[in-house]
């Protein structure tokens, strides 16, 4: 497997370039209630959408502790 090396020639070809608008303050649809606070999140909520976002509509197996 060969090293992994980074240079900017990816960031000089591809600059960030913010959206139009504000941005937002919260993503309460998926479980985020804060961007500027990272503890107002609810992991049951963001961890379903990611699981959506990844798996498609199906949700995944519960698992059971003893």
């Amino acid at each position: 497997m060969a090293p992994f090396s980074v240079d900017g020639s990816g960031v000089a070809a591809h600059p960030f370039v913010p959206l139009p608008g504000p941005s937002p303050k919260a993503d309460v649809r998926h479980g985020v209630y804060s961007f500027s606070s990272p503890d107002a999140t609810n992991p049951a909520v963001a961890g379903l959408a990611t699981w959506r976002q990844m798996k498609g509509p199906s949700a995944p197996a519960s698992v059971s502790a003893p």
